[in-house]
Protein backbone atom coordinates (compact mmCIF):
# COMPACT_ATOMS: atom_id res chain seq x y z
CA UNK A 1 0.00 0.00 0.00
CA UNK A 2 2.72 2.44 0.70
CA UNK A 3 4.64 1.72 -1.98
CA UNK A 4 1.37 2.36 -3.91
CA UNK A 5 0.10 6.07 -2.47
CA UNK A 6 4.67 7.26 -2.89
CA UNK A 7 4.58 5.94 -6.89
CA UNK A 8 0.93 7.34 -7.25
CA UNK A 9 2.06 10.92 -6.04
CA UNK A 10 5.32 11.33 -7.84
CA UNK A 11 4.04 9.56 -11.15
CA UNK A 12 0.25 10.89 -11.10
CA UNK A 13 0.09 14.55 -9.21
CA UNK A 14 1.28 17.21 -11.66
CA UNK A 15 3.40 19.33 -9.82
CA UNK A 16 5.82 16.43 -8.51
CA UNK A 17 5.59 14.86 -11.84
CA UNK A 18 6.74 18.52 -13.21
CA UNK A 19 9.93 18.25 -10.88
CA UNK A 20 11.33 14.72 -11.81
CA UNK A 21 10.63 15.45 -15.15
CA UNK A 22 12.81 19.27 -14.83
CA UNK A 23 15.89 17.28 -13.01
CA UNK A 24 16.03 15.05 -15.53
CA UNK A 25 16.00 16.99 -18.53
CA UNK A 26 18.98 19.52 -16.98
CA UNK A 27 21.14 16.39 -16.10
CA UNK A 28 20.68 14.97 -19.26
CA UNK A 29 21.40 18.27 -21.19
CA UNK A 30 24.53 17.85 -19.56
CA UNK A 31 23.47 20.18 -16.44
CA UNK A 32 24.92 20.53 -13.14
CA UNK A 33 22.00 21.24 -10.76
CA UNK A 34 21.17 22.88 -7.42
CA UNK A 35 17.75 21.43 -5.69
CA UNK A 36 16.65 23.95 -3.35
CA UNK A 37 14.52 22.44 -0.81
CA UNK A 38 12.67 24.02 2.22
CA UNK A 39 12.39 21.02 3.65
CA UNK A 40 12.60 17.10 2.72
CA UNK A 41 10.71 15.98 0.00
CA UNK A 42 8.13 13.43 0.79
CA UNK A 43 9.25 9.84 0.01
CA UNK A 44 12.66 11.73 -1.56
CA UNK A 45 13.97 9.01 -1.37
CA UNK A 46 11.96 7.66 -4.50
CA UNK A 47 11.99 11.14 -6.27
CA UNK A 48 15.67 10.26 -6.60
CA UNK A 49 15.09 6.75 -7.97
CA UNK A 50 12.38 8.03 -10.52
CA UNK A 51 14.70 10.66 -11.74
CA UNK A 52 17.81 8.48 -12.84
CA UNK A 53 14.91 5.58 -13.81
CA UNK A 54 14.33 8.62 -16.43
CA UNK A 55 17.90 8.77 -17.41
CA UNK A 56 18.30 5.25 -18.19
CA UNK A 57 22.05 3.76 -18.42
CA UNK A 58 23.35 6.67 -16.48
CA UNK A 59 25.13 5.14 -13.46
CA UNK A 60 24.22 6.89 -10.36
CA UNK A 61 26.93 8.06 -7.43
CA UNK A 62 25.13 8.98 -4.07
CA UNK A 63 27.14 10.77 -1.31
CA UNK A 64 26.42 12.59 2.20
CA UNK A 65 27.89 15.86 1.93
CA UNK A 66 29.97 17.17 4.92
CA UNK A 67 31.87 19.88 4.12
CA UNK A 68 35.73 20.98 3.21
CA UNK A 69 38.07 23.72 3.99
CA UNK A 70 38.62 25.11 1.01
CA UNK A 71 37.82 24.91 -2.54
CA UNK A 72 40.86 22.67 -3.38
CA UNK A 73 39.71 19.88 -1.36
CA UNK A 74 36.21 19.35 -3.08
CA UNK A 75 37.43 17.15 -5.85
CA UNK A 76 39.81 15.25 -3.82
CA UNK A 77 37.30 14.51 -1.53
CA UNK A 78 35.06 13.32 -4.57
CA UNK A 79 37.78 11.29 -5.61
CA UNK A 80 38.61 9.71 -2.09
CA UNK A 81 34.86 8.65 -2.11
CA UNK A 82 34.22 7.39 -5.89
CA UNK A 83 37.47 6.71 -7.20
CA UNK A 84 40.39 6.18 -5.08
CA UNK A 85 42.70 5.13 -7.79
CA UNK A 86 42.57 8.54 -9.55
CA UNK A 87 43.42 10.39 -6.73
CA UNK A 88 47.28 10.39 -6.11
CA UNK A 89 47.86 12.50 -9.70
CA UNK A 90 45.16 14.76 -9.18
CA UNK A 91 46.53 18.45 -9.16
CA UNK A 92 46.71 20.27 -5.67
CA UNK A 93 45.54 23.78 -7.83
CA UNK A 94 41.70 24.31 -7.96
CA UNK A 95 41.02 24.89 -11.60
CA UNK A 96 43.74 22.11 -12.74
CA UNK A 97 41.69 20.22 -11.09
CA UNK A 98 38.47 20.65 -13.03
CA UNK A 99 40.38 20.14 -15.50
CA UNK A 100 41.70 16.89 -14.53
CA UNK A 101 38.33 15.78 -14.02
CA UNK A 102 37.16 16.21 -17.75
CA UNK A 103 40.15 15.54 -19.60
CA UNK A 104 40.18 12.00 -18.02
CA UNK A 105 36.20 12.24 -18.04
CA UNK A 106 36.27 10.45 -14.72
CA UNK A 107 32.23 10.59 -14.17
CA UNK A 108 31.82 10.04 -17.67
CA UNK A 109 27.87 8.87 -18.00
CA UNK A 110 27.28 9.37 -13.68
CA UNK A 111 25.02 11.48 -11.85
CA UNK A 112 26.89 12.27 -8.68
CA UNK A 113 24.11 13.44 -6.20
CA UNK A 114 25.15 15.18 -2.75
CA UNK A 115 23.36 16.10 0.40
CA UNK A 116 23.93 18.02 2.68
CA UNK A 117 24.74 16.93 6.51
CA UNK A 118 26.01 18.96 9.49
CA UNK A 119 27.04 22.57 9.28
CA UNK A 120 28.63 22.06 5.56
CA UNK A 121 28.70 25.63 3.83
CA UNK A 122 27.05 24.80 0.55
CA UNK A 123 28.17 27.90 -1.18
CA UNK A 124 31.42 26.02 -1.81
CA UNK A 125 30.02 22.93 -3.47
CA UNK A 126 27.31 25.21 -5.67
CA UNK A 127 30.79 27.38 -7.17
CA UNK A 128 32.18 23.87 -7.58
CA UNK A 129 29.02 23.20 -9.42
CA UNK A 130 29.29 26.34 -11.71
CA UNK A 131 32.55 26.41 -12.14
CA UNK A 132 32.62 22.22 -13.45
CA UNK A 133 32.06 22.73 -17.45
CA UNK A 134 31.73 19.55 -18.64
CA UNK A 135 30.73 18.38 -22.51
CA UNK A 136 27.66 16.62 -21.57
CA UNK A 137 26.77 13.62 -19.30
CA UNK A 138 27.96 11.19 -21.55
CA UNK A 139 31.49 12.59 -21.62
CA UNK A 140 32.20 13.91 -18.27
CA UNK A 141 29.39 13.43 -15.98
CA UNK A 142 27.09 15.77 -14.24
CA UNK A 143 26.68 16.64 -10.34
CA UNK A 144 23.49 18.14 -8.32
CA UNK A 145 23.42 19.09 -4.81
CA UNK A 146 20.74 19.33 -2.70
CA UNK A 147 20.39 22.16 -0.33
CA UNK A 148 17.89 23.80 2.25
CA UNK A 149 16.45 27.19 0.50
CA UNK A 150 17.47 30.57 1.96
CA UNK A 151 21.21 30.16 1.25
CA UNK A 152 22.18 33.68 -0.99
CA UNK A 153 23.95 31.61 -4.19
CA UNK A 154 26.59 33.86 -5.59
CA UNK A 155 26.67 34.67 -9.49
CA UNK A 156 26.11 30.98 -11.18
CA UNK A 157 27.34 29.47 -15.07
CA UNK A 158 24.89 29.12 -17.41
CA UNK A 159 26.17 25.62 -16.96
CA UNK A 160 23.95 25.00 -14.10
CA UNK A 161 20.54 24.92 -13.25
CA UNK A 162 18.88 25.98 -10.02
CA UNK A 163 15.10 24.32 -9.03
CA UNK A 164 13.68 25.30 -6.31
CA UNK A 165 11.35 22.48 -4.86
CA UNK A 166 8.67 24.45 -3.66
CA UNK A 167 7.90 25.81 -7.17
CA UNK A 168 6.31 22.46 -7.53
CA UNK A 169 4.89 21.29 -4.07
CA UNK A 170 2.04 23.03 -5.01
CA UNK A 171 -1.21 23.23 -2.64
CA UNK A 172 -3.74 22.71 -5.36
CA UNK A 173 -1.67 19.27 -6.25
CA UNK A 174 -1.42 18.23 -2.52
CA UNK A 175 -5.55 18.73 -2.31
CA UNK A 176 -6.23 17.07 -5.48
CA UNK A 177 -3.92 13.98 -4.36
CA UNK A 178 -5.80 13.99 -0.69
CA UNK A 179 -9.04 13.68 -2.50
CA UNK A 180 -7.73 10.96 -4.35
CA UNK A 181 -6.34 8.99 -1.59
CA UNK A 182 -10.25 9.75 0.47
CA UNK A 183 -12.11 8.91 -2.74
CA UNK A 184 -10.90 5.77 -2.43
CA UNK A 185 -11.54 4.56 0.83
CA UNK A 186 -14.94 3.08 1.21
CA UNK A 187 -15.53 3.90 4.80
CA UNK A 188 -16.08 7.54 4.08
CA UNK A 189 -19.13 9.09 3.15
CA UNK A 190 -19.92 9.74 0.10
CA UNK A 191 -20.89 13.27 1.53
CA UNK A 192 -17.88 13.79 3.73
CA UNK A 193 -14.76 13.05 1.57
CA UNK A 194 -14.56 16.78 0.18
CA UNK A 195 -14.37 17.61 3.46
CA UNK A 196 -11.64 14.73 4.83
CA UNK A 197 -9.84 15.83 1.99
CA UNK A 198 -9.48 19.37 2.94
CA UNK A 199 -8.76 18.45 6.42
CA UNK A 200 -6.08 15.85 5.60
CA UNK A 201 -4.39 18.33 2.92
CA UNK A 202 -4.57 21.41 5.07
CA UNK A 203 -3.14 19.12 8.34
CA UNK A 204 -0.39 17.65 6.32
CA UNK A 205 1.18 21.01 4.98
CA UNK A 206 3.89 20.09 2.56
CA UNK A 207 4.60 17.03 4.75
CA UNK A 208 2.51 15.26 2.10
CA UNK A 209 3.60 11.49 3.38
CA UNK A 210 1.20 12.25 6.50
CA UNK A 211 -2.20 12.35 4.17
CA UNK A 212 -1.78 8.42 4.01
CA UNK A 213 -2.12 7.98 7.79
CA UNK A 214 -4.37 10.74 8.67
CA UNK A 215 -6.96 9.36 6.14
CA UNK A 216 -6.21 5.78 7.94
CA UNK A 217 -6.59 6.83 11.62
CA UNK A 218 -8.63 9.22 11.90
CA UNK A 219 -12.54 9.24 12.83
CA UNK A 220 -13.47 12.25 10.93
CA UNK A 221 -17.30 11.65 11.71
CA UNK A 222 -16.63 11.42 15.42
CA UNK A 223 -13.29 12.62 16.47
CA UNK A 224 -11.98 15.94 16.71
CA UNK A 225 -8.99 16.55 14.14
CA UNK A 226 -7.16 18.50 16.29
CA UNK A 227 -7.30 15.95 19.41
CA UNK A 228 -6.70 13.02 16.87
CA UNK A 229 -3.69 14.49 15.59
CA UNK A 230 -2.46 14.85 18.76
CA UNK A 231 -3.11 11.19 20.02
CA UNK A 232 -1.76 9.93 16.88
CA UNK A 233 1.66 11.83 17.65
CA UNK A 234 1.41 10.84 21.49
CA UNK A 235 0.85 6.93 20.10
CA UNK A 236 4.29 7.47 18.09
CA UNK A 237 2.96 8.73 14.49
CA UNK A 238 5.34 10.50 12.73
CA UNK A 239 5.29 14.35 13.30
CA UNK A 240 6.03 17.11 10.64
CA UNK A 241 9.81 16.77 9.02
CA UNK A 242 10.01 20.24 9.54
CA UNK A 243 8.67 22.76 12.07
CA UNK A 244 6.08 20.86 14.16
CA UNK A 245 3.04 23.06 14.26
CA UNK A 246 1.44 24.56 18.32
CA UNK A 247 -2.21 23.32 19.23
CA UNK A 248 -3.16 26.65 17.86
CA UNK A 249 -1.79 26.28 14.52
CA UNK A 250 -3.43 22.94 13.63
CA UNK A 251 -7.05 24.47 15.07
CA UNK A 252 -6.48 26.90 12.24
CA UNK A 253 -5.67 24.33 9.81
CA UNK A 254 -9.07 22.66 10.58
CA UNK A 255 -10.94 25.80 10.58
CA UNK A 256 -9.61 26.41 6.71
CA UNK A 257 -10.54 23.03 5.86
CA UNK A 258 -14.07 23.68 7.12
CA UNK A 259 -14.20 27.01 5.66
CA UNK A 260 -13.09 26.07 2.19
CA UNK A 261 -15.30 22.80 2.34
CA UNK A 262 -18.55 24.08 4.09
CA UNK A 263 -18.96 27.93 3.84
CA UNK A 264 -20.22 27.96 0.19
CA UNK A 265 -22.56 25.24 1.20
CA UNK A 266 -23.82 27.47 4.52
CA UNK A 267 -24.52 29.89 1.65
CA UNK A 268 -26.07 28.10 -0.92
CA UNK A 269 -28.75 26.42 1.32
CA UNK A 270 -29.18 30.53 2.65
CA UNK A 271 -29.73 30.84 -0.68
CA UNK A 272 -32.51 27.82 -1.03
CA UNK A 273 -34.31 29.39 1.95
CA UNK A 274 -34.74 33.00 1.02
CA UNK A 275 -35.75 31.48 -2.44
CA UNK A 276 -38.37 29.60 -0.87
CA UNK A 277 -39.88 32.02 1.43
CA UNK A 278 -38.95 34.75 -0.39
CA UNK A 279 -42.60 36.16 0.08
CA UNK A 280 -43.21 35.68 3.75
CA UNK A 281 -39.58 36.95 4.10
CA UNK A 282 -40.25 39.97 1.93
CA UNK A 283 -43.90 40.75 4.02
CA UNK A 284 -41.75 40.96 7.20
CA UNK A 285 -38.72 43.14 5.91
CA UNK A 286 -42.01 45.38 4.92
CA UNK A 287 -43.63 45.53 8.64
CA UNK A 288 -43.30 47.16 11.69
CA UNK A 289 -41.38 45.11 14.24
CA UNK A 290 -41.51 45.38 18.23
CA UNK A 291 -38.68 44.16 20.47
CA UNK A 292 -40.32 43.31 23.87
CA UNK A 293 -36.72 43.04 25.21
CA UNK A 294 -36.14 46.91 24.55
CA UNK A 295 -39.81 47.92 24.32
CA UNK A 296 -39.00 49.58 20.49
CA UNK A 297 -40.26 49.49 17.56
CA UNK A 298 -39.16 49.45 13.85
CA UNK A 299 -38.21 48.10 10.34
CA UNK A 300 -35.68 45.57 9.55
CA UNK A 301 -32.76 46.64 8.49
CA UNK A 302 -28.81 45.28 7.66
CA UNK A 303 -25.57 46.70 8.71
CA UNK A 304 -27.70 49.82 8.95
CA UNK A 305 -28.76 49.72 5.59
CA UNK A 306 -32.71 48.92 4.25
CA UNK A 307 -32.76 45.08 2.76
CA UNK A 308 -34.40 45.40 -0.83
CA UNK A 309 -34.79 41.82 -1.42
CA UNK A 310 -35.37 37.97 0.40
CA UNK A 311 -32.13 36.90 -1.19
CA UNK A 312 -30.26 40.08 0.49
CA UNK A 313 -31.14 38.29 3.82
CA UNK A 314 -28.61 36.84 6.10
CA UNK A 315 -29.07 33.96 8.20
CA UNK A 316 -27.99 36.26 11.31
CA UNK A 317 -30.75 38.92 10.51
CA UNK A 318 -33.22 35.93 9.74
CA UNK A 319 -32.99 34.45 13.11
CA UNK A 320 -33.70 38.09 14.99
CA UNK A 321 -36.44 38.52 12.46
CA UNK A 322 -38.05 34.79 14.24
CA UNK A 323 -37.79 36.37 17.64
CA UNK A 324 -39.50 39.42 17.18
CA UNK A 325 -42.93 40.66 17.33
CA UNK A 326 -45.30 42.48 15.26
CA UNK A 327 -46.03 45.76 16.30
CA UNK A 328 -49.33 45.38 14.99
CA UNK A 329 -50.25 42.03 16.43
CA UNK A 330 -47.60 41.60 19.16
CA UNK A 331 -48.84 37.67 19.44
CA UNK A 332 -47.75 37.06 16.28
CA UNK A 333 -43.67 36.84 15.31
CA UNK A 334 -42.27 38.78 12.70
CA UNK A 335 -40.96 35.81 10.67
CA UNK A 336 -42.81 32.65 11.46
CA UNK A 337 -42.14 29.19 9.48
CA UNK A 338 -44.50 26.69 11.21
CA UNK A 339 -42.07 23.86 10.22
CA UNK A 340 -39.95 23.79 13.39
CA UNK A 341 -37.07 21.45 11.75
CA UNK A 342 -36.82 24.45 9.23
CA UNK A 343 -36.83 27.17 12.19
CA UNK A 344 -33.85 24.65 13.87
CA UNK A 345 -32.22 24.45 10.89
CA UNK A 346 -31.85 28.22 10.16
CA UNK A 347 -30.71 28.85 13.87
CA UNK A 348 -27.77 25.51 13.58
CA UNK A 349 -26.59 27.46 9.97
CA UNK A 350 -26.59 30.34 11.67
CA UNK A 351 -24.44 29.09 14.53
CA UNK A 352 -22.15 27.00 12.30
CA UNK A 353 -22.04 30.41 10.02
CA UNK A 354 -20.40 32.32 12.77
CA UNK A 355 -18.35 29.90 14.06
CA UNK A 356 -16.66 29.61 10.76
CA UNK A 357 -16.86 33.72 10.34
CA UNK A 358 -14.97 34.13 13.50
CA UNK A 359 -12.05 31.81 12.53
CA UNK A 360 -13.89 28.84 15.01
CA UNK A 361 -13.94 25.09 14.34
CA UNK A 362 -16.91 23.20 13.99
CA UNK A 363 -17.50 20.26 16.08
CA UNK A 364 -17.41 17.01 14.06
CA UNK A 365 -21.28 16.67 14.81
CA UNK A 366 -21.85 20.02 13.21
CA UNK A 367 -19.85 19.86 10.54
CA UNK A 368 -20.90 16.40 9.66
CA UNK A 369 -24.43 17.11 9.67
CA UNK A 370 -24.19 20.42 7.74
CA UNK A 371 -22.41 18.64 4.86
CA UNK A 372 -25.52 15.86 5.09
CA UNK A 373 -27.90 19.03 4.70
CA UNK A 374 -31.25 18.21 7.38
CA UNK A 375 -30.55 14.83 7.72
Amino acid sequence: MMNDVMSFWWENITGPQMLIDKIALCLSEGKNVVLELEESLPWQEQMRDLVMYRLDGVHPDWMEWEGVKGQGEIVPKLLQNFHRNKLNICPTEYSAQLEYLKKEGIFRDTVVWLTFVGDADPLQLVRFLSDYRGEGLEKQGVFLAEIITGQHLPKLSGSMEVIRGKDYMRCGDILLYSNILADGKRKFPEELKNYIAHVAANLAGQDVELIPGILEEINFENEDPVEALHRLWEQGYPACSGHVPTREEISRRVWKAQLQSAFAGIEMERLRITEEYANDIEEAIGTEYWDSKWNRSGYITQHGEEIESASDVELGTMVRMMSLRRNDDRGRYLLYFPDDQLRNWIVFLTDCRNNLAHHKVCTPEQICRLLRMRE
